[in-house]
């Protein structure tokens, strides 16, 4: 048992044994192990410690749940990343944002023998193009922090992705990767960047509405499906090259 859950576990045997003083605790623990009070004493104080056989027996007895225990110890408790360095340009419109990508695309595609590689430390926005929720997430994001653009609405409103012009632009975008040759390195918590933004701005209030967290939820699932064929297939999609 790793030292940070061993003393955790240490932490849940106290709370869950009646009695002020240690030296009532331990005595409640010597009957349940079937050792000397002396002994149970030194092993809660930590100048010796429960042997797995002991540590298994006292869970069972006080119904204390290491797999929770190593679930709290491993939660993400950094701060929230938001902020973006590579988004420079304000677009005057959500559809503007999409349309200078397509761009690049286009001046790529003019040359020959190309072979792209991305590095990301988040979901990449080229996955999140065919999930209108996910994509208006760091849309709304960019715009707090990085663009700060007066004319965006500043309730978080999905339907937006709704437009014609956006929808358009994110179609063509989406064609535009599909079809180019490249390599991703990704990093492995890029999930939970997006997980823990959406909660920031649950927690915060700025989403609240029942179906708006709904969506999130489905569409962060068929993400979870679609990056998984990604990383599994090679392919970005089944009629791509």
């Amino acid at each position: 048992m790793k030292i940070d859950i061993y003393h955790a576990f240490i932490e849940a045997i106290t709370q869950k044994i009646e009695g002020k003083l240690i030296k009532d605790k331990s005595l409640s623990i010597s009957k349940i192990l079937k050792i000397t009070p002396d002994s149970a004493y030194n092993k809660l104080i930590g100048r010796s410690k429960f042997t797995f056989e002991e540590s298994m027996l006292l869970t069972s007895k006080l119904e204390i749940s290491l797999d929770s225990i190593n679930l709290q110890l491993t939660q993400n408790k950094s701060y929230v990343p938001f902020h973006s360095d590579g988004l420079m340009y304000s677009p005057r419109e959500y559809a503007e944002y999409f349309t200078n990508m397509s761009r690049y695309f286009r001046k790529i595609n003019q040359l020959t023998n190309i072979h792209g590689h991305f590095i990301a430390n988040e979901v990449p926005i080229f996955h999140l193009l065919g999930f209108n929720n996910l994509l208006y997430l760091k849309l709304y994001i960019w715009n707090k922090v990085n663009w700060n653009v007066e004319t965006f609405s500043k309730k978080y409103d999905p339907t937006q992705m709704n437009h014609h012009s956006v929808k358009t632009e994110v179609s063509i975008l989406q064609n535009y990767f599909n079809s180019f040759i490249s390599t991703e390195i990704c990093n492995p918590n890029m999930i939970n960047t997006l997980i823990s933004q959406f909660n920031y701005l649950q927690n915060a209030g700025i989403i609240f509405e029942k179906d708006h967290i709904h969506s999130f939820k489905v569409e962060l699932s068929k993400l979870i499906d679609h990056l998984e064929y990604y990383t599994e297939t090679g392919a970005k999609m089944p009629n791509n090259k």
